[in-house]
């Protein structure tokens, strides 16, 4: 049934695995299309939000926050090369060719990378700011840090998005329903089996561990502070005070447990099934992998990069205040235009009027004389 669709080069390209089910129908197409085209809508407006404050407000431009927009330049990138999907699932099949492909394999490993990256760099900046507040006070983070920090992680992401589109080890092969690509977890190859595994340690294994211990330590080390300020206030404080300072410690400890745990179960949720879906490529039984199987979890991470700017973004207060500054700008701007709009027509109204009674005594002034 593929051969009606696709040319012989694009056949002989497409893994055998994914040739062996019948092509989605045009309604399952429309469905996914429709589906990225809102991921890219919310996308681009929320990533693109926070890298025009970060450009425009020099109060924004600081180590720490340029981290943390270093996420939202990675999910715009991820952003960008959904139009591509969506162009495939418009058209029922694959119709950007094999070069199309390569790209779109490229951009989404390049940026895909680059953003866990980044997410794990700002959660150990924070988790080393805050356990190591003493040390942090004297020697704080520069812009010369943050900067080889940035570069570091593009350089990471290059190294392992490079060699597929160079055909050095593995390449970028459609998946699915074959309008999106990615590298070829199917390859029987084993230098191809050891790359991906590789990448799965370096792109999945590795920041997961560091994310999950680092917020855990940060929830540790915020409830023993938290814990001695109630001991010394216990002390200086009446029982009433005490009673309150307590309720407060117990607010403010689940509140962080929740935060930490919101944190870490986003994450997780975004990135786990799809490194399950190249996991099971390499080493499980194939049959059970169909085209839709993998079609979700690629959604999964698509929804990672309209999550981040509101996870990353604007939990920094800075932010935050920003973005209520500008919206009640945006606001005031608006009733003042439309003050200015309904005083301009009650005006017009009343000289509209005033000429209407003039005319009318010309009228009976005329007809008097008549």
């Amino acid at each position: 049934e593929w051969c009606d669709l696709l040319s012989n080069e694009y056949l002989n390209y497409v893994p055998r695995h994914w040739l062996q089910y019948s092509p989605p129908t045009c309604d399952t197409h429309f469905v996914f299309a429709i589906l990225y085209t809102i991921i890219a809508a919310i996308g681009l407006v929320g990533n693109g939000l926070i890298l025009w404050l970060f450009v425009s407000r020099k109060r924004l431009q600081t180590p720490t926050i340029m981290l943390s927009t270093n996420v939202a330049l990675s999910d715009l990138l991820m952003n960008l090369k959904i139009p591509f999907v969506i162009y495939n699932s418009f058209n029922c099949r694959p119709s950007i060719g094999v070069t199309g492909c390569q790209l779109y394999g490229f951009i989404g490993g390049f940026a895909g990378t680059a953003t866990i990256a980044s997410i794990t760099a700002v959660t150990c900046e924070r988790y080393y700011t805050i356990s190591r507040s003493a040390k942090c006070a004297i020697h704080p983070l520069s812009f010369k840090k943050s900067i080889s920090i940035i570069i570091a992680i593009w350089l990471y992401a290059l190294t392992f998005s490079l060699p597929p589109l160079l055909g050095i080890v593995n390449r970028y092969v459609p998946e699915g329903f074959l309008t999106t690509c990615s590298f070829d977890y199917l390859s029987e190859d084993l230098a191809s089996k050891t790359f991906v595994f590789v990448f799965f340690v370096a792109a999945y294994v590795i920041p997961l561990c560091l994310i999950i211990f680092s917020y855990i330590s940060i929830y540790a080390k915020t409830v023993r502070s938290a814990k001695l300020i109630r001991r010394y206030q216990k002390e200086v404080l009446n029982s009433n005070a005490a009673e309150i300072v307590k309720r407060s410690y117990a607010l403010t400890k689940l509140k962080l447990g929740k935060t930490t745990l919101c944190l870490i179960i986003l994450w997780t949720l975004a990135w786990t099934p799809y490194a399950m879906v190249a996991l099971f490529g390499l080493f499980g039984d194939r049959k059970y992998l169909s085209p839709t199987l993998s079609m979700i979890p690629a959604l999964f991470c698509k929804c990672a990069s309209i999550i981040d700017p509101f996870v990353y973004g604007t939990s920094n207060s800075k932010f935050r205040n920003e973005i209520k500054c500008l919206l009640k700008s945006r606001r005031e701007t608006s009733e003042t235009f439309n003050s200015s709009w309904k005083s301009s027509r009650t005006t017009s109204q009343s000289s509209s009027s005033k000429s209407i009674r003039f005319s009318k005594r010309i009228e009976s002034k005329r007809e008097t004389f008549v």
